[in-house]
């Protein structure tokens, strides 16, 4: 089947012009394992979003990697003070001290 599909893509024209041309080798892929249940959170914000009551436009959202377990709220804008908040009432509180807390750095 590989076989196939090599000649496949080597005969197609349009696959050969708009083909992503990759510009950094292949790196190991890393799982993110998670031992035990609130070992490991995921956190993203989401927003804008319509308006919610009170104005709320932005979602700040955790998610354990274990269990999927998810915290979320809203909020009419997300600064430091109210992530720490959060993580505070919601997590820490509930849940003890996570060993990672991942996040992608977004806006």
């Amino acid at each position: 089947m590989r076989k196939d599909a090599m000649i496949y893509a080597q005969k197609c024209d349009a696959c050969q012009r708009d083909s992503n041309i990759l510009h950094q080798p292949p790196g190991p892929i890393h799982l993110i394992v998670s031992t035990w249940p609130f070992m490991k959170w995921g956190m993203d914000i989401v927003g804008k979003l319509p308006k919610a009551q009170g104005g709320k436009v932005f979602m700040l959202a955790m998610t354990d990697y274990l269990s999927k377990w998810m915290e979320a709220e809203a909020f009419v804008q997300v600064r430091e003070q109210e992530v720490i908040s959060f993580i505070k009432i919601n997590i820490l509180t509930r849940f003890g001290i996570p060993d990672v807390i991942i996040c992608n750095n977004g806006l």
